[in-house]
C-alpha cells in the first residue's frame, strides 16, 4: 500500500501547529526566576506499537502508514482533552503541579521521582510523546546518541521497596497494549493468575528512533 509524502508532511504540519498552540498557551516563564509552573493531567498510555499485535515488518509501508495514523489520533485526542476537559462532579481530578526548567534549545526539563525511597530523574517536556520512560539496569544502550550515555541516571530497582514486574493479566500492562493484550504463557482468557511478565515493547519517533523494554 502505498502513500503520499506530501500528506504526511501535511499531517505532521497540522499536528506540530497544535502542540504549538498547546505550548504556548500552557507554559509561562517568569522573568525574575529560572523556573516556571505547569498544570500537568494524569492519564494512562493508550497508544504504543505493540510488536505482538501487528503483523507488519517495521519498514513497510504499511506499517509506517499505520504508524503515523495512529500517532496523528493519539495527538489531536490528547489535544482535545486538554482543551474541553472539565473535571465530573463529585470526584478529584488527577492533578499535579511542578516546575520546569527551561533549556537553552527552547524545550523544558522536569524532575520526578520513582520508588522508595524517592529515586529523581530529569525528563525532556516532551508534548508530542504519550510514553514516560528511564533506564533501569545497566543493559541500556543508546543508538547514534551525541551524549555521554554513562552520565543518564539509571534507576536501581532494588533500592526501591515499592519496585516489581508487571504482570501480563495486570490491569496497568493493558494501559501500554489494550485490552487485547496477547499473554502467551496465558492462552485460557480467564486465566487472571498467570505468572508471565507484562511483555517487551517497542515504540518508534517520527526521526527513526526507538526505545524498548
Amino acid at each position: 500500500m502505498a502513500f503520499s509524502p506530501y500528506k504526511i508532511l501535511s499531517l505532521i504540519s497540522i499536528i506540530f501547529t497544535i502542540f504549538t498552540s498547546m505550548v504556548s498557551s500552557l507554559i509561562t516563564t517568569p522573568n525574575n526566576n529560572n523556573t516556571s509552573t505547569i498544570t500537568i493531567p494524569l492519564s494512562p498510555l493508550l497508544f504504543t506499537n505493540n510488536k505482538h499485535n501487528n503483523n507488519n515488518p517495521p519498514n513497510s509501508s504499511l506499517y509506517q502508514y499505520q504508524s503515523l495514523k495512529l500517532h496523528a489520533y493519539a495527538s489531536i485526542t490528547r489535544a482535545h482533552h486538554l482543551k474541553h476537559h472539565k473535571a465530573k462532579k463529585g470526584s478529584s481530578p488527577s492533578i499535579i503541579k511542578t516546575q520546569v526548567h527551561p533549556k537553552s534549545y527552547g524545550g523544558y526539563s522536569i524532575d520526578l521521582k520513582f520508588g522508595t525511597p524517592p529515586q529523581t530523574f530529569s525528563f525532556v517536556l516532551d508534548t508530542g510523546s504519550s510514553l514516560v520512560w528511564l533506564p533501569c539496569s545497566s543493559h541500556y544502550l543508546c543508538s547514534k546518541c551525541n551524549i555521554d550515555t554513562n552520565k543518564i541516571s539509571t534507576f536501581i530497582p532494588k533500592k526501591s521497596s515499592t519496585s516489581k514486574l508487571i504482570g501480563c493479566k495486570s490491569p496497568k500492562c493493558a494501559w501500554i497494549f489494550g485490552p487485547n493484550v496477547e499473554c502467551q504463557n496465558c492462552q485460557e482468557k480467564k486465566q487472571n493468575n498467570c505468572s508471565q511478565i507484562c511483555p517487551a515493547y517497542t515504540v518508534q519517533y517520527g526521526l527513526g528512533s526507538s526505545r524498548r523494554i
